[in-house]
């Protein structure tokens, strides 16, 4: 079993960020609902920033904490008895994984809504954007 610090904690703190903010945040820019929508979904953007971001989270914070980015992952490699229980559990990579993505949830979602409160251009400053 190999031994896990601190720094390996903070790699799964800020790449589960990371994950979590990109993923969010492209959702919100190329999914389109609603009337206003003037474009389609573009769900193989999404699904291409999350290959590509995945792949450069495991690549560089990989040699770091193993790149648990995914509590199964984590699961699955104390299965094998490749990490130990403490660090499988709820006490410290779990917690790491959990902060980091409410963080992340938090700012995407402050990102998304700055972006939808901007009114239209076609009626900025009129009286019917008010209504």
């Amino acid at each position: 079993m190999e031994e896990r610090g601190l720094s390996a904690y903070l790699a799964e703190l800020i790449g589960t960020f990371l994950l979590v903010f990109f993923i969010a945040s492209v959702v919100v820019l190329f999914v389109s609902t609603g009337e206003q929508a003037s474009f389609g979904s573009d769900f193989a953007v999404i699904g291409l920033v999350h290959a590509f971001l995945l792949f450069g989270l495991i690549v560089m914070f990989g040699v770091v904490s193993g790149g648990h980015f995914n509590p199964a992952v984590t699961l699955a490699a104390w299965a094998i008895k490749r990490i130990a229980g403490i660090d499988a559990g709820c006490c410290s990579s779990q917690y790491m994984r959990f902060s980091g993505s409410i963080t992340a949830s938090g700012c995407s979602f402050r990102y998304s809504a700055m972006r939808a409160w901007a009114p239209p251009k076609c009626c900025a400053g009129s009286a019917s954007a008010v209504r």
